[in-house]
């Protein structure tokens, strides 16, 4: 890094060195700069704190980029709220206006956010005039770099809620650490900062093969991008164009810039319009309904969550449930259980019971979160001891079909984690078993008539289990 930051303060020191021109020469190679730009669209720009180039297009608000037109987050903006505000009754009253926005993108020298790492381009896209307004700041060499910094500090006056992609944790802390640099009295205030890699994530990243904006893009708004340049070569050839002064070299990062914003700017529309209910679930696979429902739990929209993970619920406990179905009934049984709604969480549990109980390697876990049910909510003593006891035999199946024969080879040096995660399981069901044991015949000998039903009771479910062919006393249609 510190290679980067001397070359850019050599290219300073040379640019200071220069011998100042007259006025009439100052005037002509200003008119030369203007034309230098002029094969993209850009020109020079000049503030109190200086001059840099600026690039600046305008889309209405029927532009498409990807599936949506420019113009369709007009009076959807609010729904952004939830994620900047999750739960904010009073702040989505209040609203969001869509020309409060400021997408944010930068180009980079370097990856860090140290001292050494200068943003040579910042692109910046906001809603004006029911335009789409892009505009492009790039500084030709470092002393360019305040006047760049002021533009975006007026802009972010009238912009105040920033939108990026990743840009809590690289642009804006390295934009932020460039004003200190650069002794600016103040750092830009902001409302709000709306980070869509972060919904992106939650929703998608067991889904896309990546949650970089390029494939988000790609797959969520149809965006396709023709020979387009890879953000990574832009410091090389911004170094390139200090070196050979040639502007041309620079137009892929440009372009490559302002797809960026588009993106984001679709983004915005895309969650959106989620936010406001408009998804459709038949589309989507079981992971992305699964991720959506968590989504809104952790927005706090209770309704659109209790909706979408209801369907789910549903769409699992049908009987022409497959493989990828039955891999799901566990995490969202213990989503129920955490909302406690356990009737709906013991259901999903006897379903996984039902259709995997009979495998050497299903799981321990709805057996012994249903033995605890039935012991402290229902109060059925003798079907909590029965699951713990089924518990019980499969977490002594499982541990011995886990690569038998290594505790031996290893047992001089100790256990491994899982095994003594084993282990540790085993002791508490054995314990669990003999409390419960305990329990019913406390209750039994205060209460014979408590035995006899119970004992009638364990007939009942012992006749239900072998109808059901399962390990429960609960058939499938029952669930449903």
């Amino acid at each position: 890094m510190s290679g980067l930051r001397e070359r850019l303060l050599r290219h300073k020191k040379t640019e200071q060195a220069a011998p100042s021109a007259a006025a009439p020469a100052e005037i002509s190679r200003e008119a030369d700069e203007q034309g230098e730009w002029s094969f993209i669209g850009a020109q020079m720009e000049h503030n109190e704190r200086g001059s840099f180039v600026l690039r600046r297009i305008r889309y209405g608000n029927d532009f498409r980029h990807g599936r949506y037109a420019i113009g369709d987050l007009e009076g959807q903006a609010d729904e952004l709220l939830s994620i900047l505000l999750p739960g904010d009754v009073e702040a989505a009253a209040e609203g969001m206006p869509y020309d409060k926005l400021l997408y944010l993108d930068t180009e980079t020298t370097g990856l860090g956010v140290g001292a050494g790492n200068v943003a040579f381009m910042i692109g910046i896209g906001f809603y004006e005039d029911r335009q789409f307004v892009v505009e492009q700041m790039f500084i030709r060499n470092p002393a360019e770099e305040l006047a760049m910094l002021h533009h975006l500090q007026e802009r972010l006056q009238r912009h105040p809620y920033l939108v990026s992609y990743n840009g809590k944790t690289f642009d804006w802390p390295l934009i932020k650490n460039r004003y200190i640099l650069n002794r600016i009295p103040s750092e830009p205030d902001i409302a709000g900062h709306l980070d869509f890699l972060y919904p992106s994530r939650s929703l998608w990243k067991h889904t896309l093969p990546s949650c970089r904006l390029g494939k988000v893009e790609e797959d969520r708004l149809h965006v396709e991008r023709q020979d387009d340049l890879p953000g990574s070569m832009a410091p090389a050839l911004y170094f390139q164009y200090l070196a050979d002064k040639d502007a041309t070299v620079v137009k892929g990062i440009f372009i490559h810039n302002e797809l960026d914003i588009l993106s984001l700017a679709g983004l915005s529309i895309h969650f959106a319009r989620i936010l406001r209910g408009e998804f459709s679930l038949s589309e989507m696979g079981l992971e992305e309904h699964f991720r959506l429902g968590l989504w809104f739990l952790k927005l706090q929209l209770s309704s659109y969550a209790e909706d979408v993970l209801d369907q789910l619920k549903e769409r699992l406990l049908q009987d022409d449930s497959g493989e990828q179905e039955e891999d799901y009934l566990l995490p969202l049984a213990q989503v129920y259980k955490q909302t406690h709604d356990y009737e709906t969480a013991c259901r999903l549990w006897t379903a996984y019971v039902l259709r995997k109980g009979h495998r050497s390697m299903a799981s321990v876990e709805p057996y012994i979160e249903l033995s605890m049910h039935y012991e402290h909510r229902e109060k059925r003593l003798l079907l909590a001891l029965q699951y713990a006891e089924e518990a019980l035999n499969k977490a002594r199946q499982r541990k011995s079909l886990a690569r038998p024969g290594l505790l031996g080879a290893r047992g001089r040096k100790g256990m491994t984690s899982e095994e003594k995660k084993q282990n540790d399981q085993t002791a508490e069901l054995e314990k669990r078993l003999a409390r419960l044991k305990s329990k019913i015949e406390r209750s039994n000998n205060v209460n014979p008539a408590a035995r006899k039903a119970s004992e009638a009771s364990g007939r009942r479910s012992g006749s239900r289990r072998r109808a059901a062919g399962g390990e429960t006393g609960y058939s499938m249609d029952s669930l449903i």
